[in-house]
This record gives C-alpha cells, sequence and structure tokens, in this order.
C-alpha cells in the first residue's frame, strides 16, 4: 500500500469509525451526536478545501438532473413502500411530531449531511483506494449501517440502513447527484422517524 493509499484509510477510520465508536461506548455521551457529526463535517470541509476539491467532485451539479430525476423519484418511493410494510408488519406506531419541524429541522438536514459525508466525500475516498464499484458500495453501507449502531432496537434497525446504504451508495454511483440523493435521503429519514423506526 502505497503512501496516499494509507492517509486514504486513515482519513476513512478517524471520519467515519473512530467518532461512532466514541459514541457507542460512551466516551462522548450520546446526546452529543449532532455534535460530533458537526465536528466530522467541519473536517471534511477542511480537508476538501485543503485538497482543493471542485463541486464537480463532489457531484453538486445541476447538469443530470433531468436524467436523475425519475430514478431517484422510483427510488425513493419504493423507500417509502418498503418503510410502511415494515411499519405494518412489525406494528410499529406512527410518530406525533409536527411533520413540518421532523421534516425541515430533522430529517431534510441531517440526510444531507450524511449524503455529504457518506457518499459525497466517502465514495471519492474509496474510488482512490482503485477498489471496484461494488466494493466501494459494500464499504460504504457497512460504514453508513455502523453509524446506525447508536440506534435501537439493533436486529431492525442495523439490517435496515445496511439495505438503505447500498441503495444510497448505488443510486449515487449510478445517477451521481449530490442534491438528489440527499432529497432522497432526507424524505426516507422523514419516513423511517414517522414510522416508528428510530
Amino acid at each position: 500500500m502505497d503512501k496516499q493509499q494509507n492517509w486514504t484509510w486513515l482519513k476513512i477510520i478517524f471520519i467515519f469509525v473512530v467518532p461512532v465508536l466514541l459514541l457507542y461506548f460512551n466516551f462522548v455521551p450520546r446526546s452529543y451526536y449532532l455534535v460530533v457529526l458537526a465536528c466530522c463535517t467541519v473536517f471534511v470541509l477542511a480537508l476538501i478545501y485543503k485538497e482543493h476539491w471542485t463541486l464537480t467532485a463532489l457531484n453538486l451539479r445541476l447538469d443530470n438532473l433531468g436524467g436523475a430525476l425519475l430514478p431517484y423519484t422510483v427510488f425513493t418511493a419504493l423507500g417509502i413502500i418498503m418503510l410502511a410494510g415494515t411499519m405494518k408488519v412489525l406494528g410499529l406506531q406512527t410518530s406525533t411530531v409536527n411533520p413540518y419541524v421532523l421534516f425541515f429541522a430533522w430529517s431534510l438536514p441531517i440526510g444531507a449531511i450524511q449524503e455529504f459525508l457518506y457518499r459525497g466525500f466517502l465514495m471519492r475516498e474509496l474510488h482512490r483506494l482503485h477498489t471496484s464499484m461494488a466494493v466501494a458500495i459494500i464499504i460504504n453501507a457497512l460504514l453508513f449501517m455502523m453509524l446506525h449502531i447508536l440506534y435501537n432496537p439493533p436486529f431492525l434497525i442495523l439490517p435496515l440502513t445496511f439495505l438503505a446504504g447500498l441503495g444510497f451508495a448505488w443510486m449515487y454511483e449510478k445517477y451521481p447527484n449530490l442534491f438528489l440523493i440527499a432529497l432522497s435521503h432526507g424524505v426516507l429519514n422523514f419516513f423511517a422517524l414517522k414510522y416508528g423506526f428510530f
């Protein structure tokens, strides 16, 4: 492994593994989740600035909206149907939180930040390791699932978030657009919270 690959693995471990473990083992109280997420985001922004990433490198783009909008809409609709069906089977209760607050103050911002970190930044880093698309998607989904070990019940949340991570990573690889993947994630977050998964 060369120096660049070592540096890339180090970034991945310290941004996507260490903070989750610190929260999981209560070295940092779980109530500080948003603070940790903000710190990771600021650190990634600093790395992006230092490495002179362009908006195109982050797939913050408008040129492919027309071709990607329908696939993202279908993907999001299928995700909502899957969440609704799982909720019915498990007998979960819907949330009574104001839906506007739930969507605009929590689901959309958290979804956007997670997509920025896990797809916009992490997928590019995984490709720097010369991994195949399939390997990059699986590693991405595993790290995304790991983020959710903080939630209960793990037997439900972990498989669900692994599948979601596979879907998000695959969509992002197939139709690279950070705006659309963030919107899709925000909408699916909203329904996951509304249907009582978190």
